[in-house]
């Protein structure tokens, strides 16, 4: 890792020692490639916060390929669906769910931005134009 040396070297966000000239745990101390970093992990701990699937919900894996994963995370709450796409490219999708208890029609909202709403049509969820990371949930039934 870059730095100087040990700790240094090992630290994967600058600061928090006294006399460090860059502080990235205050804000105003990120810039570029670790303000990017810092706002996309927080983005991701509060969904984790917000959507008690990611946090004790079940695992099913839907779809893998060299590329890209599916998977479902389902709790009593709602179903979470995380797809990632490291393929290079936004080919088209299609997620086979049929053996699952979401019945066509069943919308799942996009909980990232930029990313399209999708639904459930033929016990699949079509995905257009998959982004690296895709999280989308929908609400269970009681």
């Amino acid at each position: 890792m870059q730095g100087g040396r040990d700790p240094d070297n090992r630290r994967d966000f600058p600061g928090g020692w006294p006399d460090d000239p860059v502080n990235a745990f205050e804000g105003a101390g990120r810039s570029g490639e670790a303000a990017t970093v810092f706002d996309w992990t927080r983005r991701l701990l509060h969904l984790r916060q917000e959507h008690p699937a990611l946090r004790r919900g079940g695992l099913i894996q839907l779809f893998s390929n060299e590329g890209q994963y599916a998977y479902l995370r389902r709790s009593p709450e709602e179903d979470v669906l995380i797809v990632l796409n490291r393929a290079g490219s936004d080919k088209a999708l299609q997620i086979d769910v049929d053996d699952l208890p979401l019945p066509d029609g069943t919308a799942l909202r996009a909980l990232l931005p930029g990313v399209a709403d999708v639904s459930v049509s033929g016990g699949n969820v079509l995905i257009e134009h998959p982004a690296e990371v895709q999280i989308y949930a929908t609400s269970r039934a009681k």
